[in-house]
This record gives structure tokens, sequence and C-alpha cells, in this order.
């Protein structure tokens, strides 16, 4: 185990790019030492905030009523935003050391992970101050200890989606979503049930020894399933099936000659990378305001902002990062036919204005006799005229390097373009608001026709404009994109 620290470290110490990684390491360490120092101040002041919640109850009996959506917000907080990326296995497999020994590094390289350590930094002070004076020290422990396998029993399920979405069909990417659903609603039905607790007191009170026991064992079923996903990724990886292999049933896209296989390689860019996460989380955001969200009884400001939003997150992953997708991919863009960056363009708008109309359609089968569908088709429009417009200009000035098995895009990646396109995004909207306050909503629906129309059937044009722009810098967009 030794040889294999002395190994992985030398391999970073050895890195030519050593000393800027080690600088960002450090920045990385200070910006991580911040965050919890204000999570330990969210923690302390916790008891305080429960109280406020429900001034009849005990701040631990609160806690315990609404303890489980703390897991589902993790679940959301690491499948967006925890990079997929891990170590690669196989030059240590070469080495004369045992694979469970390599296994086990990689096990308690996860299991110390410091998205791990989120909720029970938070909850330290939070438990000091109100559980410990009852269950003492082994009880407040055990707690602790409980929410943090919790949560590295999460992290370990979001490898394992993250490995099979890869190894076999991105499919797979709903499980922790059907998980979020479940656990969502167990919270919410738990919570607004009086007579309905899970009585953390009792149970750490009573049953110490069955939670020593079902924390051991939680561990042991957690070692146990990473080295057996372990072996099944060696052997993917020795065997060349570490890819993912999606059949896309568009045979008839094949009709549409070059234009055709540009889109099928955008569809397969995004179903085998981490924009499907973005493409997933529209699509469940769809369908919670279309089939839970009472939309008909909804402000028009509320209507506006359901119906859009969705667009506004695929048309983002789509088309500001429509040239910076792999370090590759933009060398050969350069190299490529002149009109091939113009062709990805307009084949990645037509996507977002299929994703649009099938949000239109399905808006409107639902929606039939209790919201116009004036209110639908002006809304499609503006979509892809206006927003998508404002959307796609950034795909000139965007130099920052995407990384498909990495995190999403961070706000912290974003540039000043980035926030001068969202700035005229909701002045647009702001518009829109300001017509319906000032006049009607049926007049604020024509507006967003007539706008959204021009724009739509301009769209060759503004594309064909930013396609020119692009052009003239490619070279400094691939400098920045190099250097990122």
């Amino acid at each position: 185990m030794l040889t294999l620290f002395r190994i992985y470290f030398l391999s970073i110490k050895r890195h030519p790019l050593f000393e800027a990684k080690l600088i960002k390491k450090i920045l990385s360490l200070i910006g991580i030492c911040y965050l919890f120092a204000n999570l330990v101040v969210i923690g302390f002041f916790l008891d305080k905030t429960l109280v406020t919640l429900r001034p009849g109850s005990s701040p631990m009996d609160t806690f315990s009523r609404f303890f489980i959506y703390l897991f589902v917000m993790e679940i959301i907080l690491k499948y967006f935003s925890k990079a997929s990326n891990h170590v690669n296995i196989l030059p240590y497999v070469t080495l004369p050391i045992k694979q469970k020994k390599i296994f086990s590094l990689l096990f308690v390289k996860e299991l110390l992970s410091a998205w791990n350590f989120i909720w029970v930094v938070i909850l330290t002070p939070f438990l000091f101050k109100t559980f410990y004076p009852v269950h003492h020290l082994s009880g407040t422990c055990l707690l602790l200890s409980s929410f943090f396998l919790i949560s590295a029993a999460i992290s370990f399920l979001i490898r394992y989606t993250n490995i099979v979405m890869v190894q076999r069909s991105f499919v797979y990417g709903f499980i922790p979503a059907l998980l979020v659903i479940g656990l969502g609603y167990a919270a919410y039905y738990i919570s607004i049930q009086s007579g309905l607790l899970i009585n953390i007191d009792l149970v750490f009170s009573k049953y110490e020894l069955y939670v020593l026991a079902g924390i051991l064992l939680l561990l042991l079923v957690l070692y146990v399933t990473f080295l057996r996903s372990s072996k099944h990724e060696i052997y993917a990886q020795l065997t060349g099936k570490n890819k993912q292999a999606i059949p896309l049933p568009f045979k008839w896209i094949d009709s549409f000659g070059v234009n055709g296989e540009i889109m099928k390689l955008c569809l397969k860019e995004m179903m085998r990378s981490q924009l499907k996460r973005t493409v997933l989380i529209s699509l469940l955001f769809l369908f919670y305001y279309l089939f839970i969200y009472n939309l008909n009884n909804t402000h028009f400001i509320g209507k506006i902002c359901f119906a859009i939003l969705p667009l506004i997150m695929v048309g983002a992953s789509l088309g500001e990062l429509s040239f910076s997708t792999e370090s590759t991919f933009f060398d050969r863009l350069i190299t490529s036919p002149q009109n091939t960056p113009y062709l990805i363009l307009i084949n990645k708008y037509v996507i977002c204005l299929l994703f649009a109309a099938f949000c239109m359609i399905l808006s409107i089968i639902l929606y039939y006799n209790k919201i116009s569908i004036l209110f639908w088709v002006s809304v499609f429009f503006f979509e892809c005229g206006i927003l998508l417009f404002f959307i796609f200009q950034n795909a000139v000035y965007n130099k920052q390097r995407f990384d498909i098995l990495g995190s999403l895009r961070k706000i912290s990646d974003s540039n000043i373009y980035s926030f001068l396109s969202m700035g005229f995004t909701l002045l647009s909207f702001g518009i829109v608001l300001l017509i319906d306050w000032l006049v009607s909503e049926r007049a604020a629906c024509y507006f967003m026709l007539i706008t959204g129309l021009i724009f739509t059937l301009t769209s060759p044009l503004w594309l064909k404009n930013i396609y020119n722009r692009f052009l003239a810098r490619k070279y400094q967009n691939i400098n920045g994109f190099r250097n990122t």
C-alpha cells in the first residue's frame, strides 16, 4: 500500500506542469477550507433556524422531520457538479502489486473525498449543541458516522452511474433521478404528516448496537461492490468495451448527407458527455411543471418562467459550447472545410428547435382548453428566435475548454459575453412582462410571436454572422482553448 502511495505522488511530482498544478491545488485547498468554515457557521446557527421553522417543536424533532431532504440535495449536487473522471487503473495493473490493494487504495480515496464531508461539517456543531447533551460522545459520533457513510454511498452510486452510462447506455443516468423522486416524495410525505416521524433520538438511544452493525454492514457492502465494479471496469478497458454503444434509430438522418452526419455527431456528443445531464434535468423540469404543477392557475410571469427555462438550459449547453467540447475537436474544426462550423451551428440550432417543438406540442396537448394555443405558439417562437439568438452569440467568444468527462460548466468558467448574453435575455424577458403589466397578456403574446417570428425566420442570417465572426477570432480562440 505504501508503494502505491509513493507511485501515486511521484506521478504527480514528475508531471511537466507540477508547479502550476501545485498552485492550483493550494488555491483549491484554501477555497475548500473557506467553504467548510462557512458550513460550520451555518451548522452553528442551524438549531435557531429550525426553531424559527417550527416554533412549537424542538430542533431535533424538526431535523428528524426534514433530514431526508439533505440526501435529496446531495444526490442532485453530486450528480450535476461532481466530476465523473477518475484515476486510470490500467497503468497500476502492470505493477507487481495485487489488484485488491490497488482497488482498496481507490476505495479509500473515494471514501475520503471532500464531497462526503459536507453534511458532517454542517451537522457537527448542530449535533454537539442539541444531540450531545443527551446521547454523549458515542451517540453523536455514531450519528455523524451514519450521515458520512450514507453520503459516501451516494458518491459510490454516482460513480457507478457515470461508469455504466459510458460502458452501456445513458439510460442508466435515470437511476439518480428516480432515487431523487422517491426520496423527495418520502421526505415530503413525512414533513406534512404530523403523526409520522423518524425519531432520531429514539433510534440512537435504544438501538445503538443495531445502528453500529448497520454502519459496518454498509461499509462492507460498499467495499465489496466497489471491488466487483472495478474488476468489471478493468475488463471492459482491456477488452475495448469501455465505449458506449448507443444505437441511434435515426437511419432516416443519413438521407440528409453531411447535415445528417453532423446531426448524428451532435446527438452522440450529448449522449456521451456531461451535456446529457443538462438535457435530463430540463426534461424532468418540463415533466414537473406539465404533469404536477397546476400551471393554468399561475400568473403570466410564472407560466413564462416555467415554459422557457428547459430550452434555455438546452440552448446554453449546445449553443454556447458549440466549438469547445474536446481539445482535439477544435483543432480539427480549424483545419476542416470552411463551412463545417456553420453546419454545426445550424444543426445544433435545429436540435434546439426540435426540443422546443416537443415541449410546445406536449404543453398544448396537456393544457388544451385551459391555456390558449396562442400562448404556447408565441413562447415557442420567442424561445427559438430571441432567446437562442442571444445564447448562440457566445459561441464566438467562448475560449474555455469544456471537459466532456468533467463536471458541468461553472459560473467561474463564464466570460463577460456570457453575462452580456444573460443580461440581454433578461431584458427581452422584462419587456414582455412590462407589456403584460401595461397592456394585457394577449398583447404580450403577440409581441413574443411577432418578434420571435422575425428572429426565427432570419436565423440563417444571424447564424452566418456568428460563423463569420468565429472565423475572424479562430486563432485567438484556439490559443485560449489550449491554455485551459
